[in-house]
Parts: structure tokens; C-alpha cells; sequence
């Protein structure tokens, strides 16, 4: 896996919410749910800066 970009909380919650509004647009459902923390996870994405932005 490549380097993901910085990003913060904020655009992660604004990215999710839009892509909400152009599935409801189309009609489809949506279902949302937490990011979930990565630390142990089978596939090595964790790192203590990601941590520090997931959202609550």
C-alpha cells in the first residue's frame, strides 16, 4: 500500500457526507458507520499519525 495523503478529521467527515448527498441524489440508501481503529489490524495501515485524526 502507498502512502496515504495527510488529511484531517474535517475532511474526512466532509468527503463522507458528500459522498452521501450524491448517493441519496441517485436514490440509493446509504448506511453509515465509524472508522474503526487499525491498530493490530491484518493489513499495516496504522501509524500514530492516522490514529490522532480518525474521527470519534
Amino acid at each position: 500500500m502507498s502512502p496515504a495523503p495527510r488529511v484531517t478529521a474535517r475532511q474526512i467527515i466532509d468527503a463522507h457526507k458528500e459522498l452521501i448527498r450524491a448517493a441519496r441524489a441517485r436514490g440509493v440508501k446509504t448506511v453509515g458507520a465509524i472508522i474503526l481503529p487499525m491498530k493490530g489490524a491484518l493489513f499495516p495501515v496504522y501509524s500514530e499519525q492516522g490514529e490522532k485524526v480518525r474521527p470519534p
